[in-house]
């Protein structure tokens, strides 16, 4: 059966709230229960796109969806035996884990996709890992320690940067909001600004002209956190001084 019919029969069942594994392609080269990246990623992607079509019909919701993505990333990590991943894919198989929210398991990948970036010296890949190494951390209730991992890439040279400012808004300091260190995650989110206001992208390209368009909005929303992660902690002085940098950064882009 083509891997195609399998994935269509693995999300129906899904979607029926059904247990069941993804049926064995012949054409797939996992080897000793280690099943190749990209046809676990392309199989949960496949998943992924249905339940966003019915996400989008209204036929299920976002906490529904959440819940069947993961179900859908849990069952095809059940054909993987992790222990025996090659380090260079091991990236991959974090986005999987991240999906299944399997923390420990995203932290242990990571960390083993940092050293495999820093061995073959691939700096987007050590950025991204890293980042994802931090929002695990921060996941597992090790705020400082998450902290501590992000900050060792915001040194990162500009053409490197572009990940930084998403990966700590979106992810970073939602995982350790809330846990006792709201403030050092206030300043971990506008050092990130930093990174994101000097980063270099090539302005011909698709993905530079979408990072352009997109700066004021991810700036914006990282000011709007800044302000309120400090008026949580109880500290209204550094919410009203974020507040007017925040201001006055975004005078540069025309707004106020």
């Amino acid at each position: 059966m083509k891997l195609r019919v399998g994935l269509l029969i693995l999300a129906g069942l899904v979607l029926a709230g059904c247990k069941t594994g993804v049926l064995k392609d012949p054409n797939d080269p996992a080897d000793a229960g280690v099943l190749a990246p990209e046809i676990l990623r392309r199989n949960l992607k496949g998943v992924s796109d249905m339940l966003n079509e019915r996400l989008a019909a209204g036929e299920i919701g976002p906490r529904r969806y959440q819940g069947l993505i993961e179900d859908a990333a849990k069952e095809l990590l059940a054909k993987v035996n992790i222990d025996r991943v090659d380090p260079a894919h091991a990236w991959e198989y974090v986005e999987v884990l991240r999906t299944a929210g399997r923390w420990e398991d995203v932290e242990r990948f990571a960390k083993v996709a940092v050293k495999s970036a820093q061995k073959t010296q691939n700096a987007d890949r050590l950025v991204n890992d890293t980042l994802r190494l931090a929002q695990a951390q921060a996941k597992l209730g090790r705020v400082e320690e998450a902290i501590a991992t992000a900050r060792t890439v915001y040194g990162a040279k500009p053409t490197d940067a572009a990940p930084i400012l998403p990966a700590t808004l979106y992810e970073i300091v939602p995982a350790g909001r809330g846990k006792g260190h709201d403030p050092e995650l206030a300043k971990l989110l506008e050092d990130a600004i930093d990174c994101h206001m000097r980063t270099i992208v090539d302005a011909n390209s698709d993905a530079g002209k979408m990072f352009i368009l997109a700066r004021p909005t991810h700036v914006q929303r990282a000011w709007s956190w800044i302000v309120s992660l400090y008026r949580n902690a109880n500290k209204p002085a550094e919410a009203e001084a974020a507040a007017k940098r925040a201001q006055a950064m975004m005078s540069q882009f025309g707004r106020a």
